[in-house]
C-alpha cells in the first residue's frame, strides 16, 4: 500500500472540530504571563475581532503596542499568525452566537461575526472547523 492515497471519511456530526477547540489558546507556559492575559483578556472580551477592518495593525492600536511586536507575540504565545488568530476569533463567535438560524439570514450571521466576505468565511470556516458551513448545518440540525 506504500504510495497509495487512503480516502479519509467525511466528517459528520460529533466529527467535527468542537466550538471550543476553535477559539484561540494560550500555548502552555503562558497562561501566567501579563502580557499573553492582556492580550488574550482584551482580545477576547473586547470583541473588536467583530469590526470589519480589525486586522494587525488595528488590534495592534488597541493593545498600546507596535503590530511587528503584536505579531511576534500571538505567534509566541498561541503559535499562529494574527491572520489566523483573528479568524479563529470570528468563526467562533460565529458558532457561539447563532445556535438557532432562524432568527437572521445566514448571510447576517457571517457578516456579523466580523468577515467581510462570504468567501473569506467559508474558506475560514472549513480550515478550522473541518467541514464547510453547508455540512455543518446539516449536521446540527439533525
Amino acid at each position: 500500500m506504500d504510495g497509495c492515497i487512503i480516502p479519509q471519511p467525511i466528517k459528520t456530526s460529533g466529527n467535527f472540530l468542537p466550538i471550543e477547540d476553535v477559539l484561540p489558546r494560550l500555548l502552555e507556559g503562558f497562561d501566567k504571563n501579563s502580557l499573553a492575559l492582556k492580550i488574550d483578556e482584551k482580545s477576547k472580551i473586547g470583541r473588536y475581532y467583530l469590526d470589519k477592518s480589525c486586522d494587525l495593525t488595528y488590534m495592534a492600536n488597541i493593545l498600546e503596542v507596535s503590530p511587528v511586536k503584536l505579531s511576534g507575540y500571538i505567534r509566541l504565545f498561541y503559535g499562529m499568525s494574527s491572520v489566523e488568530f483573528i479568524s479563529r476569533l470570528r468563526i467562533h463567535y460565529f458558532l457561539s452566537s447563532s445556535k438557532d438560524f432562524a432568527t437572521f439570514t445566514f448571510e447576517t450571521y457571517i457578516y456579523n461575526s466580523g468577515f467581510n466576505s462570504r468567501s473569506t468565511f467559508y474558506i475560514s470556516f472549513k480550515k478550522y472547523v473541518g467541514i464547510n458551513p453547508t455540512a455543518y448545518l446539516r449536521a446540527i440540525t439533525k
